[in-house]
C-alpha cells in the first residue's frame, strides 16, 4: 500500500492508515512534522531576485542598492523566538516590531503578544524563506499571507509561485571585532585563475593538490558559483596561487619574489599581493547597523593579485600525522576564504575561518553556514 499526503507549505504531515487483513485490523498514525529553523539573534532579510533589503519606516519598503554611490544599506533585523519556526521580527536601530494590519505590514514599538507580530519561516529547498503571518493562517491556512517584494514596496500577498516571495536571512558581520580586518571585504568579478603547485617533496599522504580541490570546490558550493574557478599552469596567468610543502621550501622558494616570514606559521598565510589603490580599483561600501565596511574589487590586472601558501609542518614526525593532513585540509580552505575576501577571522572556535586553531582542537574540514553567508551575500550583492 502507498499513501501520499500532501500538507500547507511549513506545516506538520499527518496521515492515518487502516489496513484490514480478514478479521484482523490495524490503524497506524503517523505524523511528519515539519523542519525546524535554527534562526536566532541579529540577521539581515535579502531579497531573493535583485539587490535589495527589508527596512521599516512608517511602513515596510525595501532599500535597494545604491549603483551609483556603490552602497548597500542593510537593515538589522533582530528574530525573536516564540515556537517552531514562529518568530517575531524587530529592527534593530528602531526596536519596533513588523506587525499585520487588515493584509498590510507596519511596525509597532513593543510586542504585544499578538499573533499579528508572528511570522512563521518556511524553509525552502533553495535556502531561501518564505515569510507568512500567522495571523493569516485562521480559519483557512490557504488563504494566508505571506511577505511579498512589489519592486521596493513591501507587502503582503496569498501564496504565490514566484519569487517576490522567497527571501535570504542570513548573518551579518560574522568576524571577529578585535581583528584588524573587521571593517574590510574583497569581492571578484569574473572566474578566477588559480594556479596549484606543490614545493619540493612532501610525503606522498600529504597531497597538496586533493587539498586545494576540495578547498575550491568546497567555497565553489557555498557561494553557488560552479564555474568560480579556472585552473592555470603557470604565475602570469594567475589570479590566486596557490604553493603547498614544507615551510623552508616555499620560504626558499619565495626568497626573491615575495615577502614572506615562515617562523610564526605552521600551516598557512595570505598575502594581499600589492597595495589596493582605491583610485584604481573599484571600492563599495556596506552600512548596517551604524558601522560602515569596505568591500574591495579585487580583479586579476596584477596589482590586485593574491598569493595563498599553504604548507605543512617542517618535522617529519608531525606530518605523518592524520590529524597534520585534516589540518592541511582545514588550512586550504581557510586561506582560500581570505584570497576570495574573506578578510578577518571568524570568532567561532568551530568554524574553519578561525584565527588561531589549537593543536588539541579536532580539525574542522566544512564551512558552517554563519561563515558561508559572511562571503555569499558579499557575492550575491557586489559581483557583477
Amino acid at each position: 500500500m502507498t499513501l501520499s499526503v500532501q500538507a500547507n507549505e511549513g506545516s506538520s504531515r499527518q496521515a492515518t492508515v487502516t489496513v484490514t487483513s480478514g478479521s484482523l485490523t490495524r490503524t497506524l498514525n503517523i505524523t511528519q512534522s515539519a523542519p525546524v529553523v535554527a534562526i536566532r539573534g541579529t540577521r539581515v532579510i535579502e531579497c531573493f531576485g535583485r539587490r535589495g533589503y527589508v527596512n521599516v519606516s512608517s511602513t515596510a519598503s525595501a532599500v535597494p542598492w545604491n549603483a551609483s554611490e556603490r552602497i548597500a544599506e542593510m537593515p538589522i533585523w533582530d528574530f525573536v523566538h516564540i515556537a517552531d519556526n514562529i518568530f517575531a521580527i524587530r529592527n534593530d536601530t528602531t526596536r519596533r516590531y513588523l506587525t499585520e494590519t487588515s493584509g498590510g505590514i507596519t511596525h509597532t514599538s513593543a510586542i504585544s503578544g499578538s499573533s499579528r507580530q508572528h511570522w512563521r519561516l518556511i524553509p525552502q529547498a533553495n535556502g531561501a524563506f518564505r515569510i507568512r503571518s500567522v495571523s493569516s493562517e485562521t480559519p483557512n491556512v490557504s488563504n494566508a499571507l505571506y511577505i511579498e517584494d512589489g519592486n521596493f514596496n513591501i507587502s503582503l500577498s496569498s501564496r504565490s509561485n514566484n519569487n517576490s516571495q522567497l527571501w535570504w536571512i542570513e548573518h551579518i558581520w560574522h568576524i571577529d571585532p578585535n581583528d584588524e580586518y573587521e571593517n574590510w571585504f574583497g569581492v571578484w568579478d569574473g572566474r578566477i585563475n588559480i594556479l596549484i603547485e606543490t614545493i619540493g617533496t612532501p610525503p606522498a599522504t600529504f597531497n597538496f593538490e586533493s587539498r586545494m580541490v576540495a578547498a575550491r570546490n568546497a567555497w565553489a558550493s557555498a557561494l553557488g558559483i560552479t564555474t568560480l574557478f579556472r585552473a592555470v599552469d603557470n604565475m602570469e596567468d594567475a589570479n590566486i596561487r596557490a604553493y603547498g610543502g614544507h615551510r623552508e621550501e616555499i620560504r626558499n622558494y619565495l626568497d626573491q619574489t615575495e615577502t614572506f616570514n615562515a617562523r610564526n606559521f605552521r600551516y598557512g598565510v595570505t598575502s594581499i599581493g600589492g597595495a589596493i589603490d582605491p583610485l584604481n580599483a573599484r571600492v563599495d561600501e556596506i552600512r548596517a547597523g551604524g558601522a560602515t565596511r569596505t568591500v574591495n574589487r579585487l580583479s586579476g590586472n596584477g596589482n590586485n593579485a593574491v598569493l595563498m601558501l599553504v604548507f605543512s609542518d617542517n618535522g617529519v614526525p608531525h606530518i605523518h600525522d592524520p590529524r597534520n593532513i585534516s589540518f592541511a585540509t582545514m588550512s586550504a580552505i581557510h586561506e582560500l576564504g581570505h584570497a576570495l575576501g574573506y578578510r578577518g577571522h571568524s570568532p567561532n572556535p568551530n568554524d574553519v575561518m578561525l584565527g588561531i586553531v589549537p593543536w588539541h582542537v579536532t580539525p574542522n574540514e566544512t564551512l558552517n553556514p554563519a561563515e558561508i553567508e559572511h562571503l555569499r551575500q558579499i557575492y550575491r550583492m557586489f559581483r557583477n
